[in-house]
């Protein structure tokens, strides 16, 4: 099923910030082990080209918060970056 371009748009203004903010974890995200560091790198190579569809939607979801200080806002953007990391993740171990 596709999404027509007006949908992307109107999605895309509505979390743009957060979404790039996720974007940018996702190629940069450290963690203490090399190791976990090196294939972490390989696997967010595969998102970078993705639709990101799971981070939209859990920022999206972020949105219906009541929140007024957007203090889970932070915590909402780690969530979205953590289910993509975990997604790419589960299609590498199928293929393997």
């Amino acid at each position: 099923m596709a999404i027509s371009s007006s949908l992307k748009n109107d999605i895309s203004k509505f979390i743009k910030v957060e979404f790039n903010v996720v974007k940018n974890k996702l190629i940069t995200i450290e963690f203490d082990d090399e190791y976990i560091n090196q294939l972490v790198q390989q696997v967010t190579i595969t998102s970078q080209n993705g639709k990101l569809l799971r981070p939209i939607l859990t920022l999206l979801i972020g949105q219906f918060s009541l929140d007024p200080n957007n203090s889970i806002k932070e915590r909402i953007i780690n969530m979205a970056v953590a289910i993509e990391l975990l997604h790419t993740a589960s299609l590498v171990h199928d293929d393997i």
